[in-house]
């Protein structure tokens, strides 16, 4: 993912059939060339809408620069009033710069695990099983090192 502006929410998700009171574990590896500049940075996060109707997510803390590739994950337990809309999302968050993520992984766990729900989470069926929000024209599939990546190149907004 490529973003040039400090104020953006480029991101990908994927839904899923959760639940409430469930508590659920989202990991990727990362690979941050160069530190990411901004408030913000890439973070993995989960999103619901609650029995009003209203749209919530919950982020992890920004990661800004890797070494190398790092596995990194976020834990979330949904609230009881989560009702439907079940996301994993990765995103880059108020930061500029360029980010690659590899082996999604989702689980019904307090912690990470080898097994995994997300589907194509190496993304060697391309972008088959993730959505893109309607408008984004910016992800793409590349090849690097021999690893099948998606990249995103970022597009500012000025709000989420």
């Amino acid at each position: 993912m490529t973003n040039a502006s400090t104020s953006c929410w480029e991101h990908v998700h994927q839904g899923f059939t959760g639940a409430a009171g469930k508590t659920y574990t989202l990991s990727a590896d990362f690979y941050i060339p160069t530190a990411l500049q901004g408030s913000g940075g890439v973070v993995l996060g989960f999103g619901y809408t609650d029995t009003s109707g209203v749209w919530h997510h919950d982020l992890s803390q920004p990661i800004r620069s890797t070494n190398g590739w790092e596995r990194r994950s976020f834990t979330f337990t949904f609230p009881s009033n989560a009702a439907s809309g079940y996301l994993a999302v990765i995103t880059q968050s108020s930061a500029s710069g360029t980010f690659y993520f590899d082996n999604v992984q989702l689980e019904l766990s307090d912690g990470a695990n080898p097994y995994n729900l997300v589907e194509n989470s190496n993304f060697a069926d391309n972008l088959s099983y993730w959505t893109q929000p309607s408008g984004q024209t910016n992800v793409s599939i590349v090849t690097e090192s021999g690893r099948k990546l998606l990249k995103i190149t970022g597009v500012p907004r000025s709000s989420l």
